[in-house]
């Protein structure tokens, strides 16, 4: 159950990160445009007596608040993906766990928050794939959370040994 922890955690980790670098939280139906944390997209079709052209524009979002969430959370999973790593090669590490557990919880409120937060353009009618990644990372997160918590209930700690001289 150990590695299946780490392996939530590390798919978790990646999927947070490609959807927050992702351009495609939300997306119209036609796909004339597309939004994420970073860029807003808008496809121009001009049609001419020759040929059709079409004009991508792409101009940069001020969504610092969701930003600052997504990249927090990211970092923070990170650093419980490492502890984690660490408490499962250690046999007592009790304060361990509960920071890991801690730092996990937190994160996923700071995902959460952040596309919480994420001011939506009117003209947005469908989810894009990158919130579906995010979705996805913080259900994995909770589930690691879960299982890590389990497994702390469930080790006891060896008995203590006794020398004799």
């Amino acid at each position: 159950m150990k590695i299946l922890v780490i392996l939530f955690l590390g798919l978790a980790l990646i999927l947070a990160f490609l959807g927050t670098i992702t351009n495609r939280w939300y997306q119209s139906l036609s796909n004339d445009f597309h939004e994420g944390l970073w860029l807003f997209c808008q496809r121009f079709s001009s049609d001419s007596s020759s040929s059709t052209s079409t004009i991508n524009y792409c101009r940069r979002q001020p969504f610092v608040k969701s930003q600052a969430l997504a990249i927090s959370g990211m970092i923070l999973l990170f650093i419980a993906f490492v502890s984690s790593i660490v408490y499962f090669y250690q046999k007592t590490a009790r304060l361990l766990v509960y920071f890991i557990i801690l730092i996990l919880v937190a994160s996923t409120l700071l995902l959460i928050f952040s596309y919480l937060l994420y001011s939506r353009s009117p003209h947005s009618r469908q989810l894009g794939y990158s919130i579906y990644f995010m979705l996805i990372s913080s259900i994995l997160v909770l589930i690691s959370t879960a299982l890590i918590t389990f497994l702390a209930k469930t080790v006891r700690p060896p008995p203590p040994t006794i020398r004799l001289n």
